[in-house]
C-alpha cells in the first residue's frame, strides 16, 4: 500500500498439552504500518480481525471473533546478521480478557545467498 502501510493475513495453529488445548485455530486479517523503515533497522505495527476456533477435551469447540495487535522489529546488525523482536496479542472480541500474548528474540545469519540460520 501507500508509503509503509501494508495489508496481511494470517493463520495461527496452537496445541498446548500441558493447559489441555487440543488445538487452538485463528484465521486472521489486517492492515500494518512500518513506523521506521530504514536500510539498518524496521520497526511496523499491525493490527486486525477474524475468528478463533478453541478445543478443549471433552467439551465442544467454541467459536468466537478475534482481534490481533503487533510489534515487530528488525535491526540488521551486519549485511548477513540481524536481530529480530516480536510481540503480538490475540484476543476474543467476546472477551478480551481471555487473551493469547506471544513474545519472540531471534538471531538470523545467512549461510549462503538463499540460505538463513536463526
Amino acid at each position: 500500500l501507500a508509503d509503509g502501510a501494508f495489508v496481511f493475513a494470517q493463520a495461527q495453529y496452537l496445541r498446548d498439552q500441558f493447559k489441555d488445548l487440543e488445538y487452538l485455530f485463528a484465521p486472521t486479517g489486517g492492515l500494518g504500518y512500518r513506523i521506521i523503515d530504514v536500510p539498518k533497522a524496521t520497526l511496523a505495527v499491525d493490527g486486525g480481525l477474524g475468528g478463533v476456533w478453541e478445543k478443549r477435551p471433552l467439551v465442544d469447540a467454541r467459536l468466537s471473533g478475534a482481534a490481533t495487535f503487533g510489534e515487530k522489529l528488525i535491526y540488521r546488525v551486519t549485511p548477513t546478521t540481524s536481530l529480530t523482536q516480536a510481540v503480538s496479542a490475540l484476543l476474543r472480541t467476546e472477551d478480551f480478557g481471555d487473551a493469547l500474548y506471544t513474545f519472540n528474540v531471534a538471531l538470523a545469519a545467512s549461510l549462503t545467498a538463499h540460505t538463513q540460520l536463526k
